[in-house]
């Protein structure tokens, strides 16, 4: 099996930590190990790694994989985004029709290894038999921040983008949906026959941005694309383009933890807390103060008298939010850029 790494993410909702030139994927937030690094270390028990990521971040990728001594097969080297299908399928053209590709975001938290393989086995078994296999996460709450499955066992029923969060309790409670995990597994021809179904224009501009690459002299294992190929590419990702029309699509059940810390509530949900819910690190002190959640790159941070607060302290940015508000820094981001803000 060959897993394809897509690293393209900005994670915008854990900024300031997350970053346009340092994305949460790459950000040291466990063990001084960052997303990357653990999803490349997760998966090194298959044949090959391929990472699918922006030319501004190559070398941060590089940098982070030597510091683990591992080993990426190829870098496929985007000029600029173009969403996941595109992503998925310029790097399939160069690979066998009977390949089995696992593809992984690059900025999700997995702690339990064991029943991950399981659930990747599961799925290689499905995409053997010429399935388009999904992995679906056990819902523990309402949460409007992913996409939502139906299913009747391993039979996908309907895919549902991000719900209103009256929509999600009705899911949560229905026992019949499962989160989107955004983790598929297939054989290349299974997914180029599907993608050329359903977005030809997308699977003839991959193809041709796939035959006109640039190789780094001595570095063969680094491929730059073609701006001007890949600009005609339509932007869709695999969910738009391919997973929600295919009719050959399989769900396996994740039996593994997961989350996509897609925000700074579900960031903290995976940190040691104390007795009154704040989260305990060294240089945080906290009073007479309950369920707060602080990130400090440096300074000691206090808090007196307050509740539900998430405070994040860089070296250049100061940010605090009610907890269950953070989702609006991705509208915060935008009045940066019209200001033309350098910080974000």
């Amino acid at each position: 099996m060959i897993n394809i790494i897509l690293c393209g993410g900005s994670g915008v909702r854990l900024w300031p930590l997350s970053r346009d030139g340092f994305p949460k994927q790459f950000y040291p937030f466990f063990e001084e190990e960052s997303l990357f690094q653990k999803t490349v270390k997760r998966n090194q028990i298959f044949s090959e790694t391929i990472v699918v990521l922006n030319k501004k971040h190559l070398s941060i990728a590089q940098k982070q994989i030597e510091s683990i001594n591992s080993k990426i097969s190829t870098y496929f080297v985007e000029p600029f985004a173009k969403n996941t299908a595109p992503a998925v399928a310029i790097p399939l053209f160069s690979l066998s029709e009977e390949e089995i590709i696992l593809v992984t975001p690059s900025d999700h938290l997995i702690l339990d290894e064991t029943n991950y393989q399981e659930s990747i086995f599961k799925a290689e078994k499905l995409a053997k038999e010429g399935f388009l296999v999904t992995f679906g996460v056990n819902p523990t709450k309402a949460e409007i921040g992913f996409g939502y499955i139906k299913a009747e066992g391993d039979d996908v029923i309907s895919f549902h983008e991000k719900p209103t969060y009256k929509k999600a309790e009705e899911y949560f409670k229905s026992g019949e949906y499962f989160w989107n995990s955004g983790i598929f597994c297939f054989k290349v021809k299974t997914f180029l026959d599907e993608l050329k179904k359903y977005e030809p224009e997308i699977y003839e501009q991959s193809k041709i941005s796939s035959q006109n690459i640039f190789l780094n002299e001595n570095e063969e294992q680094i491929i730059h694309l073609d701006p001007s190929k890949i600009d005609k590419i339509p932007s869709k990702s695999i969910d738009y383009s391919v997973m929600e029309r295919s009719k050959i699509v399989k769900v396996v059940q994740a039996t593994f933890d997961w989350s996509d810390l897609g925000t700074f509530e579900s960031l903290s949900d995976v940190f040691k807390k104390d007795n009154y819910g704040n989260i305990t690190k060294k240089n945080f002190i906290y009073s007479e103060s309950n369920s707060n959640s602080v990130f400090s790159e440096n300074r000691t941070i206090t808090l007196i008298d307050v509740d539900e607060l998430i405070v994040v302290d860089t070296i250049d940015t100061l940010l605090i939010t009610k907890k269950g508000s953070s989702h609006k820094i991705k509208n915060l981001i935008e009045m940066l850029k019209d200001e033309d803000c350098i910080f974000y």
